[in-house]
């Protein structure tokens, strides 16, 4: 319970970064913006030093890429069944 609420205080803060720093979208974390535009200079060098930072789970950016997926995607689906 208190390392899942962690982890949602981690996604938040990463949220946040993305849009106030970034100006990105207010629902993808900085690791999953950093999948999305890695071919680009910035994106690329900040796609590989999260990863790097990140090293215990195997490439990081595109799982943080799924899971905002998955999430958007239960929403969605949530709101349609209402």
């Amino acid at each position: 319970m208190i390392k899942q609420r962690l982890l949602y205080i981690f996604v938040w803060f990463s949220q946040t970064l993305n849009v106030w720093i970034f100006v990105g979208h207010p629902d993808q974390t900085v690791s999953a913006r950093a999948y999305v535009k890695r071919d680009g200079r910035f994106w690329g060098l900040m796609y590989r030093s999260i990863n790097a930072v990140v090293f215990w789970q195997q490439d990081h950016c595109r799982r943080s890429h799924i899971a905002d997926l998955i999430l958007a995607k239960e929403l969605r689906d949530g709101v349609e069944r209402n």
